[in-house]
Order: C-alpha cells, then sequence, then structure tokens
C-alpha cells in the first residue's frame, strides 16, 4: 500500500503539470501532441517502481511517522483497547469480590487496507463493464446495416444522437439519423471514427480505465481520465482536418452543430 500511495502521490504531480501545459498551450500545441503527454502520468500510475523527486512520501512526512505507518501496514497490529469488563472471583477467604479488566484488540490494518482497495478497485472494473455492456445492448437494438465504403461494419441505430464506435476485439460503427442527412455527413462520421480505430484510441480508454480503477481513490485520476477523453476527440478532429479542404471543413462543422 505504501508503493501505490507513492505511485498515485507521483501521479498526481505529473497529472496536475499536464493540466497546467493543458492550460497554457491549448491553442499553440499540436492535439495530438498535448493527447500523447496524458501518457506520461499513466505510466506513473500504473508502473511500480521507485522514482527519486522532490515529491516524494518521504519529504512530506517525518521518518518518525512513515517507519511508524510502513510497519503497521505491512506487518502490524494497531491494537485498539476493548472496554473495562467486570468479573467476580472467588478469594481464598470465601469472599467474592469484583475485579474490573480491560482487553486490548488488535486490528489489522494493512489487511483492511488491502481488502478497501480491492473491493474500490473491483467496484470500478465491474461498473465500467455493466456500463459498456448495457451501451452496446442498447445501440445494438434495432439497429439495421448500412451500404458505406468502410473497413468496418456500419449501422444505423436509432438510440444514438450522435456516431460511435463500439467494441474492443471486433468493432463497430454505429451512425443516427442525422449523419444519413447527405453523403457528405456520412463520409466525415466515418471518417471521424476510422481514426477512432486507427489510432488505437479504443487501447487508450482501457488505460484511463486501469488507472481510474487502480487509483480510484485519488479524484484527480478522475479529472485526468475526464481531460484526457476531451483530448482524445479534439486529436480525433485534429486527424481528421489536417488535410481538409475549406468545403470539407464546413461540412464537418455543420455536422458537429447538427448533433
Amino acid at each position: 500500500m505504501t508503493q501505490l500511495l507513492q505511485m498515485s502521490l507521483q501521479g498526481t504531480v505529473l497529472i496536475a503539470a499536464v493540466l497546467v501545459l493543458r492550460a497554457l498551450f491549448a491553442r499553440r500545441m499540436a492535439p495530438t501532441v498535448l493527447y500523447a503527454l496524458w501518457l506520461i502520468p499513466a505510466a506513473r500510475l500504473l508502473i511500480p517502481g521507485s522514482v527519486e523527486s522532490v515529491f516524494s512520501l518521504q519529504n512530506l512526512i517525518s521518518p518518525a511517522a512513515e517507519e511508524q505507518a510502513v510497519a503497521v501496514i505491512r506487518q502490524g497490529a494497531l491494537p485498539m483497547p476493548l472496554p473495562m469488563q467486570s468479573t467476580e472471583v472467588v478469594t481464598a477467604g470465601g469472599e467474592v469480590q469484583s475485579v474490573s479488566t480491560a482487553g486490548t484488540l488488535f486490528l489489522d490494518v494493512g489487511a483492511l487496507l488491502v481488502i478497501l482497495w480491492l473491493a474500490g478497485a473491483a467496484a470500478v472494473l465491474l461498473a465500467a463493464v455493466w456500463k459498456n455492456a448495457a451501451f452496446f445492448r442498447r445501440v445494438r437494438k434495432g439497429a439495421v446495416p448500412v451500404a458505406a465504403d468502410c473497413p468496418l461494419p456500419v449501422y444505423l441505430s436509432e438510440h444514438l444522437s450522435s456516431p460511435c464506435l463500439c467494441g474492443f476485439f471486433s468493432p463497430v460503427i454505429f451512425v443516427c439519423d442525422q449523419t444519413l442527412q447527405s453523403q457528405a455527413h456520412l463520409d466525415m462520421a466515418l471518417r471521424h471514427e476510422l481514426s477512432h480505430y486507427r489510432a488505437r484510441d479504443r487501447f487508450w480508454a482501457l488505460l484511463r480505465l486501469a488507472c481510474c480503477a487502480v487509483h480510484w481513490f485519488n479524484p484527480m485520476v478522475w479529472v485526468a481520465a475526464r481531460c484526457s477523453v476531451q483530448d482524445c476527440e479534439r486529436a480525433c478532429d485534429h486527424r481528421v482536418l489536417k488535410h481538409a479542404d475549406q468545403s470539407e471543413r464546413e461540412a464537418y462543422g455543420a455536422l458537429l452543430l447538427s448533433y
């Protein structure tokens, strides 16, 4: 647990640094580069190992307090005094006397923290699986194939407000009614979703989920996950429009406004 806290703390510092760069250079830095910067805190959050820095956990607490905390988490049991209890004993003279005794309960703090962390991580993973499965079932219900020049299967779903790429191992593209209003809209929507597919953004999504599951107790990790999703979409738009002419840019803007 101490190693996990160390990773989470250093990851938080790196997240804050990326957020600052994001705020200062959002209009000057290429969206794809800005999106790639999120790999740095993700690596620190998920790859165990000691990284010497001024943000080390040892610099924030006293050595004595850290030694005591580590001892409790790794091996120790925290003594918890129990209320005084009275018992009656018979003396050698035959008299009955009341004797008060105090017991001690030893609480394994390290084991409790591990159990709490595992329960939180499992809850995050199960919630993500359930949410994605429910979404896929909803958009797939009543979906009909769309004839399109696309390497991935394309379906029209009435339960969507904008196109999306669904599936991890065998992804498919779902589109909505607005997408089929014109051929230009359909072409741009497919280019957008294919850009997500070719950039392997579904693997990035899995990486975000792993960070949130492992560090579910750290609110900065959830902030970073939300911001990285936004940067993912900006990077995708940038790739789609990189070589587009003015008419294609106008069609793309009209498509976004229609959603």
